[in-house]
């Protein structure tokens, strides 16, 4: 018995077509952010980091164009490359900061992470809801070890605790 797109070719929907698309464009996008956050770390925890998150997301974005190219899209636009240059050489009042850059990188992670679940619950196609489940877990890692790293160096700052009074 054979079900509803089971067959070997599944077509692709709209909403997955343009959800792989734009995990591409916005992959794209914060590659080239990470890389310039990177010029302005100085702790070197931070710096390896986000070179691994980079190497990460080169290897996500090679897997959304492969699905582009699959169903006949061209993928989106590469922003330009940016150099690799010493921290040092950034002047201080235009320099980000560790806490800034691991603040901002966690928030995206964050971000990734909504949107991927978001993808999964979508996809109908195994392979792109497979290509939303890989980054859903990486970037679940990734959250895991900048909110362990933000912790270590005291860069993360906690919401108001409630605190009670053990002679309550």
């Amino acid at each position: 018995m054979m079900g509803i797109l089971t067959g070997k070719q599944e077509p692709l929907h709209y909403g997955e077509l343009h959800g792989v698309w734009e995990s591409v464009l916005m992959g794209k996008g914060l590659h080239t952010a990470y890389v310039i956050m990177r010029n302005h770390a100085g702790d070197e925890d931070l710096k390896e980091f986000i070179t691994t998150q980079i190497k990460g997301m080169e290897m996500q974005i090679k897997g959304g164009e492969e699905i582009l190219k699959e169903n006949g899209l061209t993928s989106p636009p590469s922003p330009p490359e940016r150099p690799v240059i010493e921290w040092k050489d950034i002047p201080e009042g235009g320099r980000f900061y560790d806490p800034e850059i691991a603040f901002s990188t966690k928030n995206n992670i964050a971000a990734g992470l909504g949107a991927s679940s978001m993808m999964i619950a979508k996809c109908l196609n195994d392979g792109v809801r497979k290509y939303f489940e890989m980054a859903q877990k990486a970037n679940t890692e990734f959250y895991e070890k900048i909110i362990h790293l933000m912790k270590e160096k005291a860069w993360l700052t906690p919401p108001p605790l409630q605190v009670r009074n053990q002679e309550e």
